[in-house]
């Protein structure tokens, strides 16, 4: 039987795989059919909103991952200078490298302990759940690792302790 260790880490692992995943989804999935929405006056905020969107959840994530507070990581050092991620159209970290983080010191620690912790694992299992289903909603399943079963694997892990 698996220990909540053990689940922690994988979901670190499956994380960690799908950086670059997550990436490469944004540019041959993502990015392509928000350009297909047209430039007129009506959806223009919409289809900036979307690429903004994107980009900014890549690019802030990035900015957490270098600035992580745990003692037992260094530094992400990924990427090109911060001051240049707004204009990127993606970043190579994103929300995965920090769920990754996250996820591997709960193994060596015994899982979320402070209130900020267990703020951030719930919001992470609710946003996945959500996110998951909007994409199995439109016949997208590649998400769906990160999304659901890696979160899932954090829940898990939480209640055995």
């Amino acid at each position: 039987m698996a220990t909540a260790q053990t689940l922690f880490k994988m979901a670190a692992i499956l994380n960690a795989i799908f950086v670059p995943a997550h990436v490469l989804f944004g540019l041959t999935d993502v990015h392509p059919a928000i350009n297909t929405i047209p430039n007129t006056r009506q959806h223009r905020v919409g289809k900036r909103g979307a690429q903004n969107c994107y980009n900014y959840v890549n690019a802030s994530m990035a900015v957490a991952g270098m600035l992580s507070p745990f003692p037992s990581f260094p530094p992400l050092r990924l990427g090109p200078p911060p001051l240049l991620y707004p204009v990127l159209e993606g970043s190579i970290t994103d929300a995965r490298a920090i769920e990754a983080l996250l996820n591997w010191q709960w193994a060596r620690t015994g899982g979320p302990k402070t209130p900020e912790e267990m703020a951030v694992f719930w919001a992470i299992l609710a946003a996945g759940f959500w996110s998951g289903f909007r994409y199995v909603q439109v016949g997208e399943y590649k998400p769906l690792p990160v999304l659901v079963v890696a979160p899932t694997l954090s829940a898990a892990a939480v209640f055995m302790l």
